[in-house]
This record gives C-alpha cells, structure tokens and sequence, in this order.
C-alpha cells in the first residue's frame, strides 16, 4: 500500500525490509504532516520522528525495553506491564492483566487503581470510547495494546507494529506482502492469522507452528518456519502451558524457535522413531497436506483420515503445477515411516514410562530439592528400560 486517503495519506514509501520509512500526510489538511521511521539493519524499531508543517520533528527512541520521547525517559517495558518513572526519582510500578491472546485488557498500577481499561473487536480495532478508560494524569498512555503490540496513534494513524509489518486492526489485514506468502498460496497475502484472530495470533507475521490442546485452545506459538498445527495430549497440556508462559521470558523464544527443539517436541507429539520420519512431512507438495499429514498421525491412523491425506495431496499437485517438481530426498535418510492403516509407529520409551509412573511421582517436595528428585526419576527410568527390555 503506498496510500489511503480515507486517513488522509498520500505517500508511503518502505526501506528495503518493505517497513514503512516515511508516512506523509496531506489530505484534507491545511498543513503537511508526516511520520518518520528509523530502523536497524535487522528491523528492529529505533526511532520515530513525527513532524507537522515546519515545525521540529518530536522524536520517540526504542532503545530495547526503554522508552524515551525528546531524551526523558517515558517507560520500561516489562512482561507484566511498565515501570514509570515518579518525581522522586524512582519508579511507578504499573501492571497489566492480559487474555489468552495477549491483549492488555486492564492496566493498574501498585495500590491497585485501575489505569486502563480496553475492549476490541475479534481483528484488533477498540469497541470505542464508551467502552475504553484512560487514566494519564500520572503517566503516558499504554500503547501496547493488541496482542502486546504498539498502536502508532500519531495523526489518528491506527496501525500496530509488529516488527515485520505493521498491521490494520479496522481492516483485519497486513499492509505488506507476506514474506513466506508462496507456502500458503490458498490465502491471501495480506491474511492475518488465516481470518481467525479469536484464536490463533500472529507474533511477525513469519510462519510459525500452533501448539493447542484438544479444544483447540493456544498452548505454545513456536516460529520455527513451518505453519503446523499440533495437538497436545491430555497429559502433556499443563507442560505446555509452563513452555508457553517461558517463551515470554528474556532469551526463551530463541530456543523454542528454534528447529532441534521443534523436531523433538513433533516427534513426541506425533509419535514417531525419529527426525528422519519428520522428512515424510517435509516431501508434502503443500502446506493443506502437511497439515493433512500430522491430523493422520494424531488421529490413531485411521483410514478415513489417511484416504484424506492421499486426496489433498493429489489435490494440491493439481491445483499448482509447481508442485510436480520432485522435492529434494536425503536418500541416506530415508523416511522409514509409511501410511499404513490401523497401524501404530513404535511408542517412544520416555513418553509411555510418563505416562505409566506419572508426571507427578518425583517432585521437589517428596526427594527434598529439584536435583534429588531428577536424580531418582533418571535411575528409575533406567530401571524401567531394563525390565521392559528397551
């Protein structure tokens, strides 16, 4: 989009990561406005420049969790709200109470007087004013409000920024193409979240893989370039949420990211022998079949779910004719898996010793510290191996 005069902008231009460098306004004005964008060579937000006819631009920094507008210090962000600082010299401890998506529904600070109080519609836009409170005689307004993320409010402009793209919540849509758009080509490129905001979020609008339980409930959002859909089992749920409420702390989101712990936890999940099996997955001619692909093998293998599989691969390979080119095969690991109907992959040993002695047998509490009891739970494993000959 280089354009939208329904708010009165007239250029857009975009740095070569396609993130907007320069919004000029000029529509229905009497002066010319516009909003400036400085970024790292990665992306990453560091300063915005908002300018209004002649006048100095009035400059905010990012630098990390701090805040700063003309050089005062505004906030430090935190995963539980902000510090603000106070006109002693200290800090005003803030505090934010999200839902399952991560929006800050309510803000209140350490006495426990309510600051902020937010209501939005399914994509993102507030319900108004007569369902939104703002308390800023202390403090800045909180801006980061959809999913976590900063509402650019600068001349009424209504977009959040999500670090790869900056997205419409009156519109439900990125203003971008996205960049992995060739893996999902039965969507829009401008998709948000598969049009299903009540359930799924979109951290950078990257591909990413959905942890959920059997409700279909959001456990775990991982990117680790795929766009699966896995589902937790009963017993696995509560250790899912734990991973979940780590992936928000400093430094956690790059391990699960990553694509070792993604492998592990699929093959768990899934139940297979090992990461060669997950090639089986990779060898689908699209992301419709993959997808089709983990259903059958969390589905007790049945043959309705296999005979579907089978048909949306056909499917897919004539729906586009890319697909007709071979992927790539590692013929020195050769998936050992086929589709075999009512037939079970080998059980892995650690996940059926926890499902038969139980998650909470070793605890800290019962061995007196968390390295005693991991201690007995290893020898007792070790044990079980050798009576059930694995």
């Amino acid at each position: 989009m280089i354009s939208d005069l329904n708010k009165g902008i007239i250029d857009i231009s975009y740095n070569h990561l396609n993130l907007p460098n320069h919004i000029g306004f000029g529509q229905n004005t009497t002066e010319t406005k516009s909003i400036n964008y400085v970024y790292s060579t990665t992306g990453t937000k560091l300063r915005k420049q908002t300018i209004i006819g002649g006048s100095d631009a009035i400059k905010t920094d990012y630098i990390g969790i701090f805040v700063y507008e003309e050089d005062e210090l505004q906030f430090i962000q935190t995963s539980e709200g902000r510090l603000v600082p106070n006109e002693n010299g200290g800090f005003k401890y803030e505090y934010a109470i999200k839902d399952h998506l991560g929006n800050t529904r309510v803000m209140f600070d350490e006495t426990g007087e309510v600051l902020q109080d937010q209501s939005y519609y399914p994509f993102g836009m507030s319900m108004g004013a007569e369902l939104t409170y703002n308390n800023t005689d202390d403090s800045p307004e909180n801006k980061y409000l959809y999913n976590g993320k900063e509402l650019q409010t600068d001349f009424d402009l209504g977009w959040y920024d999500y670090g790869a793209r900056f997205y419409d919540p009156a519109i439900g849509r990125w203003h971008v193409v996205d960049p992995l758009a060739e893996e999902r080509y039965s969507l829009t490129t401008f998709n948000y979240t598969q049009n299903n905001p009540v359930m799924r979020i979109d951290p950078d609008g990257m591909l990413d893989t959905k942890y959920e339980d059997e409700e279909g409930k959001l456990l775990l959002e991982t990117k680790d370039g795929n766009d699966d859909v896995v589902k937790v089992s009963v017993d696995k749920v509560d250790d899912y949420k734990k991973h979940g409420e780590l992936y928000e702390k400093e430094g956690m989101a790059e391990v699960y990211d990553s694509k070792g712990w993604n492998d592990n936890a699929k093959i768990d999940l899934l139940e297979l022998n090992s990461a060669d099996d997950l090639n089986v997955l990779d060898n689908t001619s699209s992301q419709v079949s993959r997808q089709k692909l983990i259903d059958y093998f969390q589905d007790d293998k049945s043959i309705e779910s296999g005979l579907i599989f089978v048909l949306t691969e056909v499917a897919s390979q004539k729906a586009n004719p890319l697909n007709h080119i071979p992927a790539p095969i590692n013929i020195k690991a050769k998936p050992k898996l086929t589709i075999k109907p009512n037939v079970k992959t080998k059980v892995n040993p650690w996940h059926k010793f926890r499902q038969e002695t139980g998650a909470g047998k070793f605890t800290k509490e019962k061995y007196g510290s968390t390295e005693a009891a991991k201690s007995a739970r290893i020898d007792a494993y070790k044990k079980w191996k050798e009576e059930n000959g694995y």
